[in-house]
């Protein structure tokens, strides 16, 4: 079959990036022909500029002074900027660039697509600053099939349920899909109240293949000596995390590392420019990682880690995911909740994975027949 996705592809986000990679690489596994619908709308585009250009974080006075003080910050953010960008370009195949659903609807018949997936990642968030309705594929486009794939409304879903208008408008445009799965089991419970049909929980893509996919981007250790990779998916300082990671670093005696410049931390972390695959590389070979991100985690368990995450109210989804897993120990609140910990039983973590890998290929299976 002929298939193209639509997702965060386009975002400079690891996770995003790296969802869309596992589930191209699936497919095409499974002898699809498959491509990525290129959909980089003018919100994201703004939200990803260039560190030179205008854009969302248009640099606030600490940004201008970190460049004033560090000029190697600016040169930092250039060069992961172009990571992303060298990612995209390399990795993931694409269809043209389109800016809204008004272009794609217009060339989606030339396309010759048995089936669209929509998935991976926040896409159904309306309240995502980049969101665009474009991921709930918002006209009839038939023969193609629409099927959707571990897409997340991520934290909206009481926002969403607060606003009739906009749920009664989410609930006209899902219920021409069909095929509907989802990432989180209360994104299942919110659709099966309102389309009145059962909606599976399925697995992130990156689950889908086998940790080889990705560690086949890896060359060697970017750092050659035992640190701490630190990562948390933002700009911004959590201050918190970045202390509890500070004192495991005095304790352990371990170097940190970290993908985002620190101008006033230099003397505590080592920043690499990072793209998805450097990302991969830096969690790869880290002895410990510690951090808060939904993908840090799943990265961390396929390749086999010591890991620990940070609790957040905004990741409610972790906490689920880890019942599943039994290894709920791992997300601590507070720095002495690490030193009681044991060590993470992972040949029992990949029993447990496997019937819900085993179920999600299924699924994907089932709607592409």
């Amino acid at each position: 079959m002929k298939i193209g996705i639509l997702t965060f592809h386009a975002s400079h986000n690891f996770g995003s990036n790296l969802q869309n990679y596992a589930l191209q690489q699936f497919l095409i596994s499974e002898g699809h022909d498959v491509e990525t619908i290129n959909l980089r709308n003018d919100k994201q585009k703004y939200m990803y500029h260039h560190p030179l250009h205008k854009g969302r974080r248009t640099p606030v006075l600490w940004k201008v002074m970190a460049r004033f003080l560090d000029p190697k910050w600016l040169v930092i953010e250039c060069k992961r900027w172009n990571l992303f960008e060298k990612f995209l370009k390399n990795k993931l195949i694409l269809t043209k660039e389109y800016k809204d659903w008004s272009t794609i609807d217009k060339d989606i018949h030339t396309f010759n697509y048995d089936a669209i997936i929509a998935g991976g990642d926040q896409i159904w968030n309306p309240f995502c600053y980049d969101f665009d309705w474009s991921y709930y594929l918002p006209s009839n486009i038939k023969p193609i099939k629409k099927i959707a794939y571990c897409p997340s409304f991520g934290n909206s879903i009481p926002r969403i349920i607060d606003d009739t208008s906009l749920s009664l408008k989410i609930k006209d445009l899902l219920k021409d899909f069909d095929y509907l799965s989802v990432r989180e089991s209360n994104a299942s419970e919110y659709l099966n109240g309102i389309l009145n049909r059962e909606i599976p929980v399925v697995a992130d893509p990156v689950l889908l293949v086998d940790p080889s996919v990705f560690l086949n981007l890896i060359k060697e250790p970017i750092i050659k000596e035992p640190y701490i990779y630190y990562y948390t998916p933002s700009h911004t300082p959590d201050y918190e995390a970045e202390e509890i990671a500070v004192e495991l670093a005095n304790t352990l005696g371990l170097k940190i590392v970290t993908s985002y410049p620190r101008f006033f931390k230099k003397n505590l972390m080592a920043s690499v420019s990072s793209g998805p695959i450097e990302f991969l590389n830096l969690v790869n070979n880290a002895q410990l990682v510690v951090g808060k991100s939904y993908h840090l985690v799943l990265f961390s368990i396929l390749f086999h880690k010591d890991f620990i995450t940070l609790k957040s109210k905004k990741e409610e989804r972790l906490e689920s995911f880890f019942k599943i897993l039994d290894i709920s120990k791992r997300n601590i609140e507070y720095i002495n909740d690490y030193y009681h910990l044991t060590e993470i039983n992972y040949k029992k973590v990949d029993q447990i994975l496997l019937q819900l890998k085993d179920e999600s290929k299924q699924f994907l299976r089932e709607s592409l027949k």
